[in-house]
């Protein structure tokens, strides 16, 4: 029987919810913003989400309580391209290299997010592909890798979905 969730309850880290058994359910980037979701919970609950507009599906939300366990949001691991640039670079420099690596992800209308002086974009296509297409671009001093990221977690990332 799927488990039809029509609001977000609260957070994980609310009084009432800390320290009782949780089911994660794993949520991508792309899907936080949905209102309308079927997924399954890692302990293999089936679940509907039916959701006020506007919502967002953030990292740690409570979405049932059944009395004994919470099913809260958990942000899934997708591979992403992480261009960590030289804070040691003059300004300028950095904001010129900061601004290529989002033009480029832009027109791709790629999910890009800051983190301190990293640029974290999603791979859409493969790693390979994703990596020399950012070491094309010289950046001075920046280190370019692959890693996993759990994007949005706390708030919708920067590039909205067409269709929401």
């Amino acid at each position: 029987m799927t488990l039809l969730i029509r609001e977000i309850l609260g957070e994980a880290d609310d009084a009432g919810f800390v320290g009782r058994p949780r089911d994660p359910l794993p949520v991508a980037s792309d899907e936080a913003r949905r209102r309308r979701l079927r997924c399954v919970t890692e302990g293999g609950r089936s679940v509907a989400l039916d959701l006020p507009r506007g919502s967002f599906l953030h990292e740690r939300a409570v979405l049932h309580d059944d009395g004994a366990t919470i099913i809260v949001v958990e942000r899934a691991v997708e591979p992403a391209l992480v261009v960590r640039l030289d804070s040691a670079l003059p300004p300028e420099l950095i904001l010129g290299q900061a601004a290529r690596v989002g033009h480029w992800a832009g027109n791709q209308h790629l999910l890009v997010e800051t983190v301190g002086a990293e640029i974290r974009v999603r791979i859409a296509t493969t790693p390979e592909l994703m990596l020399r297409a950012a070491r094309a671009f010289g950046l001075t001093g920046a280190e370019i890798s692959v890693a996993a990221v759990a994007f949005a977690r706390d708030q919708p990332s920067s590039v909205a979905p067409a269709h929401e």
